[in-house]
């Protein structure tokens, strides 16, 4: 039991949509505290799968009785699960990337097993206590055991989509991109002009070379108030 491992990868968006329809982003960079998902996340799914049991929705094990199944999911509802929440991503290929990983990839990649033989399949892994790579060997018997743990069932379905990114969410998904371009956009453009530096007095405005100045003229003032005609020279030719 303690190498089972059942998990689930869940993609959010970093906000919602209000009541106008609007998306509006967190003030922090993280949407949902962890402890809080952690909490809820545990009294949610224990509730469901003991309402399951006492309807006969879901089977026990030959071994356990209802009231014993409901009683060790009493006892898991007391212990510590682990819920791990990303900072958010600022690029959306990270995103698809992330993404393909797990519905496109293998349970394992062909790099991290370092030997296969008839008796033991040697393969690298990553423990997360300490973060060090470590070496593990395994019967070929609990290597498939351990594979198809990752095969779902026959007409069970890896993707499930909510929110905004479900179907019938298409239009208000699409006036949300519109929203966050044109809101791009615009800071792309403050950010631009806040580079802009003012002009230097000191340098000429179109080969910003310093100024060197050889004359001032200043030229003498003259009397528009009367009304007499210029005075012209003229030469004969």
């Amino acid at each position: 039991m303690d190498r089972i491992h059942p998990h689930v990868h869940c993609l959010v968006t970093a906000g919602g949509v209000d009541a106008a329809g609007r998306f509006v982003t967190p003030k922090k960079s993280i949407l949902v505290p962890g402890r809080v998902l952690k909490a809820m996340f545990r009294g949610k799914l224990v509730d469901y799968l003991k309402r399951a049991v006492r309807s006969q929705r879901l089977d026990v094990p030959p071994h356990l009785t209802v009231a014993r199944a409901v009683s060790l999911f009493n006892r898991l509802s007391r212990s510590d699960w682990n819920t791990r929440i990303q900072e958010t991503y600022r690029h959306g290929c990270s995103v698809a990337g992330y993404l393909a990983k797990y519905v496109c990839g293998s349970p394992i990649s062909g790099r991290r097993i370092e030997r296969v033989d008839s008796d033991e399949i040697a393969f690298w892994y990553r423990d997360h206590r300490d973060g060090q790579q470590k070496l593990m060997r395994v019967t070929p018997h609990e290597f498939l055991k351990r594979w198809f743990e990752h095969v779902p069932p026959k007409g069970q379905r890896m993707i499930r989509r909510s929110g905004l990114y479900a179907n019938c969410n298409a239009g208000q998904r699409k006036r949300v991109c519109e929203q966050l371009s044109a809101e791009d956009g615009r800071a792309a453009s403050k950010q631009a002009a806040s580079g802009v530096k003012r002009l230097d007095p000191q340098r000429c405005p179109r080969c910003n070379t310093y100024v060197v100045m050889q004359l001032v003229y200043r030229p003498l003032p003259r009397d528009f108030t009367s009304h007499q005609p210029p005075v012209v020279h003229a030469r004969a030719p």
